[in-house]
């Protein structure tokens, strides 16, 4: 599902964020679910399952993270985020034999995937009398997944203690053995279909992804929510380092082709000073000539730049 859909749509507005944050919080830990309409009497849902996958740009995610009211309710907390690294200009297609070759492994990987998620999905539900009341088994865990799943959860607990590494994203971090569990069971199931129990290597696995997502939650935490118009300010700034480097520039040089996003007058004008404050540019005297011109304003980056 599209991010902006979800974050942007009725569910997510001003008046209903909390609403909608705690019933999908009541959905995570398998609580009954209570509706209410006008003229009907209130149902009650139990023994239902939902997953949750959202896509969403980062200035819209930037947003999320910083929203208190849903960090504060804790569906923040249930979410495994993930924010890689854009590979935009990375994506070059090559045709060598070499890469035709990794092309064809990942391809059958991908098939032998798919097939197996046709399989499961073509499994007969486990259910109460209700079809849509689901009825899992229950997957005990091995004694040495147990004891694997204690050492974890002892290690993420302790480095929750004050000043601690994980102390300012106690909400994840609680949750990060439980989330292990998880998924170490959707993992063994997945392997075998049969499985009784859980053993070491899906709780290996599902130790290790846990832990990677706390990584990445304590990164996009630690980095705190970025002040718009700093973050226009750098836009800027990287953009001029490789076009006008060692030589002045003024505002008519940046409106009409530099970053989309910053392209009107005003806007300009305002970074420009940001950026003199900060000392990445510097003003020039009055008169300097720019571009076969004597301008009123113009700038250079600093010499350390």
């Amino acid at each position: 599902m599209k991010g902006g859909q979800f974050f942007g749509g009725h569910g997510m507005g001003r008046d209903n964020q909390l609403k909608t944050a705690a019933g999908l919080s009541k959905l995570w830990d398998a609580a009954p679910l209570n509706r209410t309409r006008a003229g009907s009497p209130q149902a009650t849902y139990r023994h239902r399952r939902g997953a949750l996958h959202l896509m969403i740009q980062p200035g819209i995610a930037e947003e999320v993270l910083r929203n208190e009211v849903l960090r504060d309710q804790g569906l923040m907390s249930r979410m495994l985020i993930a924010w890689p690294t854009s590979r935009i200009g990375q994506r070059l297609i090559e045709d060598s034999d070499v890469e035709v070759q990794k092309r064809h492994r990942a391809e059958k990987r991908l098939a032998t995937f798919q097939a197996r998620v046709s399989a499961l999905l073509h499994r007969p539900p486990p259910s109460h009398d209700d079809p849509l009341e689901l009825a899992p088994r229950l997957l005990p865990l091995s004694t040495e997944a147990r004891a694997l799943l204690i050492q974890f959860a002892n290690k993420i607990e302790g480095a929750q203690c004050p000043n601690g590494e994980l102390a300012h994203i106690t909400g994840f971090a609680s949750k990060a053995a439980e989330q292990a569990a998880r998924i170490a069971g959707v993992l063994a199931v997945f392997d075998d279909p049969e499985a009784r129990e859980l053993p070491l290597r899906a709780m290996q696995c599902g130790v290790k992804l846990s832990a990677w997502y706390v990584a990445e939650a304590q990164r996009l935490m630690d980095a705190g929510p970025v002040d718009e118009t700093l973050a226009q300010a750098q836009l800027l700034l990287d953009w001029l380092k490789p076009r006008l480097s060692g030589q002045p520039f003024d505002k008519r040089m940046i409106v009409s082709p530099g970053p989309a996003k910053i392209r009107d007058s005003k806007t300009v004008e305002r970074l420009l000073v940001v950026l003199v404050q900060y000392r990445h540019i510097r003003p020039l005297p009055l008169g300097t000539v720019v571009g076969g011109h004597v301008t009123s304003h113009s700038w250079e980056l600093c010499a350390y730049e």
